[in-house]
């Protein structure tokens, strides 16, 4: 991960039981861009998993369905849950 990310992520991933190395911040096109070192790192070890976060297929799929499919989904349930809380109308108001 790149050495520009705050301590408490990097604390937290290693908390999580992660094997973090930070890395200078270097431009993609650099071989020593934290991104090709991963992969570099994921293909020298038996069994390791290198997700390709910024150019994996499925991630944009995702961001298509959340966006298109659960999104509008999920806000027009909130509109309904606020409009139905905002037209209650207790029927005795009790103060102490």
């Amino acid at each position: 991960m790149p050495n520009t990310q705050s301590q408490e992520k990097i604390d937290l991933l290693k908390m999580l039981g992660a094997d973090v190395r930070p890395v200078p911040a270097v431009a993609y096109t650099d071989p020593a861009n934290y991104n090709h070192q991963a992969k570099r790192f994921a293909e020298s070890i038996l069994n390791a998993v290198w997700t390709n976060q910024f150019d994996n297929v499925s991630k944009k799929m995702d961001k298509f369905l959340f966006f298109n499919v659960f999104f509008p989904f999920y806000f027009l349930l909130n509109l309904e849950i606020l409009e139905f809380i905002v037209n209650l109308k207790p029927k005795k108001f009790i103060s102490f």
